[in-house]
């Protein structure tokens, strides 16, 4: 019987999919990327684009990493 359980729950995990998930959920787990991680995730698929580029998602961008890759930028006077 236990054997049984363990089939019936395999072969129900195995059909669903991330598009299974509602949309709330799936930008809460994207609000966990960063920008990078947010970027690459968009070129998956059109729905994984779709919710990347969700205004949620950019409400907020903190720029102040990039003040040490780009020096030139403090130079210019950029502050953050």
């Amino acid at each position: 019987m236990q054997e049984m359980l363990i089939m019936k729950k395999n072969n129900i995990a195995s059909r669903i999919s991330i598009q299974d998930l509602f949309f709330d959920i799936l930008i809460r787990i994207s609000l966990k990327l960063n920008v990078v991680e947010l970027l690459v995730a968009s070129m998956v698929c059109k729905s994984w684009n779709e919710i990347c580029r969700n205004h949620f998602l950019w409400t907020k961008l903190d720029l102040a990493p990039m003040l040490s890759i780009y020096p030139c930028c403090q130079e210019l006077g950029v502050t953050i």
